[in-house]
């Protein structure tokens, strides 16, 4: 099956330039996320959340 092409659509096609995808984008820092204050936990509200709220006194 022989496809044809408009004029308009082969003049595009004798434009395209391909171009590496393989380079890498500009290097951007990202500084570390850190907690702010507020969002700062004590090391007991920690384990509390990581063990559900379950301590030694309830088990």
């Amino acid at each position: 099956m022989k496809i044809m092409f408009s004029a308009e659509f082969e003049e595009l096609l004798d434009n395209y330039h391909a171009v590496s995808i393989d380079e890498p984008d500009e290097e951007v820092e990202i500084p570390p996320i850190t907690p702010t204050e507020d969002e700062e936990l004590s090391a007991e509200e920690a384990l509390s959340i990581i063990t559900g709220g379950v301590s030694d006194e309830t088990v």
